[in-house]
């Protein structure tokens, strides 16, 4: 990859997702593309993942707040509420997934509020384009935090412990690629939480 991510960041988003992509082989519409690829470009600044700053610093707007906050706005409150809190959600869980496993919200609430946020945005915009775009990012959801996080792994090293810590990313998601990735490290991974009656 010859681009220089600062200089080109949308030229460098565009060539890594392309990759990851092809690596999946997932087919998206150009516009979903052009809009991760937009998506990356804005939280390259990362005040843009906080609500405000304050005299406290960066202030952080849960997304179950955001998000009802959304359902009770007006529409075009309700349509930035929504796409914020949809995007946040993608963004997160693709890019920081393996961290959410340490924390008291694990993965399954960011893809559960991102499923929920880009899905009542494809009813709420007026748009067809859009509609599509915000139909296609909720059906597809796992898909693009799948996407999201290789992209984010290019040079990812395991050990027992990021092994342990994809498994069980592989429970919460049930991920082709981590499934893959598994298999690849010696693992079959099953799921035992299912009653075998």
């Amino acid at each position: 990859m010859g681009i220089d991510i600062l200089k080109n960041p949308q030229f460098y988003f565009k060539e890594v997702l392309e990759e990851a992509l092809k690596n999946q082989n997932i087919e998206i519409t150009p516009e979903v593309s052009y809009y991760l690829i937009n998506l990356l470009t804005h939280f390259m600044e990362t005040e843009n993942l906080y609500k405000q700053k304050t005299e406290n610093g960066l202030e952080y707007e849960p997304l179950a707040i955001k998000y009802h906050k959304a359902l009770t706005s007006d529409t075009l409150k309700k349509i930035t509420l929504l796409k914020e809190t949809g995007d946040l959600s993608l963004y997160i869980s693709g890019f920081f997934g393996e961290s959410l496993n340490r924390s008291t919200v694990d993965i399954s609430y960011y893809i559960g509020m991102g499923e929920a946020a880009y899905g009542s945005l494809s009813h709420t915009t007026d748009k067809d384009v859009f509609q599509n775009i915000f139909k296609e990012l909720s059906q597809k959801f796992v898909k693009f935090v799948d996407i999201l996080a290789e992209m984010s792994q290019n040079a990812l090293i395991l050990n027992n412990e990021s092994l342990l810590s994809m498994y069980d990313r592989w429970l919460k998601t049930k991920s082709a690629r981590l499934f893959k990735k598994l298999q690849e490290e010696g693992l079959i991974p099953v799921d035992f939480s299912y009653d075998q009656q």
